[in-house]
């Protein structure tokens, strides 16, 4: 009885002592850190010009009015575009593969990836370094200036086909992420989807 006596009064005091740690930790073991400001807003943006409706001729003007993003973002945010074309003849194809003249507006720079990314003179690249936010400010955003088709590879038999080019946009907020670290997501600017 004695022992037992021992045992339990060792493992009582075992246990209040756990409990007494334990309290302590959870009521003086605290770590503050600075003040985090976080930008809720939404991204959004518009397309708009036009192409020519009549038959086409190659080394003709294809655009009749200049694309350009509408900026409607309550935020900072960046931008960038991937490009391609095909025909339905000849598939998907490279640009130069069948347009003698594809101008985007000077501020879009192509880069490794394969993207082109916005470098207006209107974008912030000094607060973050490696990043071109666009201004809540910059209303319009020049796309495409002029498009040709080229005729050494447009020819007689494209004749009534079909030649797409096809941009794909992607936008994000400006701070706190960057391009890598978010997944792709298609939007259709016709539908809002």
């Amino acid at each position: 009885m004695n022992k037992r006596l021992i045992v339990l009064t060792l493992s009582m005091l075992l246990t209040l002592t756990l409990l007494a740690t334990t309290i302590y930790a959870y009521y003086f073991d605290r770590k503050e850190t600075g003040s985090v400001d976080l930008t809720l807003g939404e991204v959004s943006f518009s397309w708009s010009g036009s192409f020519i409706t009549d038959f086409v001729m190659p080394a003709q003007e294809l655009v009749a009015t200049p694309f350009t993003l509408n900026n409607q973002s309550t935020v900072e945010t960046e931008l960038r575009f991937s490009v391609s074309a095909s025909t339905s003849l000849l598939g998907t194809v490279e640009l130069e593969d069948i347009f003698a003249v594809y101008e985007f507006d000077a501020d879009w720079v192509l880069e490794s990836d394969g993207y082109y990314y916005y470098r207006g003179t209107d974008t912030d690249a000094l607060s973050e370094p490696g990043k071109y936010k666009i201004p809540t400010n910059v209303f319009q955003i020049p796309v495409l200036i002029s498009l040709k088709l080229d005729g050494y590879v447009i020819r007689n038999e494209h004749v009534g086909q079909t030649v797409s080019l096809t941009l794909i946009f992607q936008a994000k907020q400006g701070p706190f992420i960057d391009w890598a670290t978010l997944g792709t997501t298609n939007y259709d600017f016709s539908t809002g989807q």
